[in-house]
């Protein structure tokens, strides 16, 4: 389930039962609201917003998304080409001669996207 949380209150029980909301040492420093859910493999993520509506929307779309199955993990584009690029071939069934166009194709792009070449 998905939920937002106030990072600058934290809850504080009195002596007659009641809880009361005091100020965090983070109280007015970066962003209040965490958003926070489970991802397809149940791993929990997060996310901080400024506002609490934002949290929460943030949260439900990324459990809805996970299931419908259109999850999209945010950190999926901080993977390097050359891994991508590694994984892709490794999967590929192919004969002999297509494996090694395809590699020297993907070496090729490499060294492009690194500008060492023309």
């Amino acid at each position: 389930m998905a939920y937002a949380k106030d990072l600058w209150t934290h809850p504080v029980k009195q002596a007659d039962g009641t809880v009361v909301r005091e100020r965090s040492k983070r109280w007015g420093r970066g962003k209040r609201w965490m958003a926070g859910w489970l991802d397809p493999e149940g791993n929990e993520r997060t996310k901080v917003f400024s506002t609490k509506v934002a949290a929460e929307r943030h949260g439900a779309a990324m459990e809805t998304d996970g299931a419908r199955g259109e999850y999209i993990d945010p950190n999926a584009g901080k993977v390097r080409f050359e891994v991508v690029a590694d994984r892709w071939l490794k999967s590929r069934v192919v004969d002999p001669a297509s494996a090694i166009r395809y590699e020297s194709s993907l070496r090729r792009m490499l060294r492009r996207s690194s500008g060492s070449g023309s």
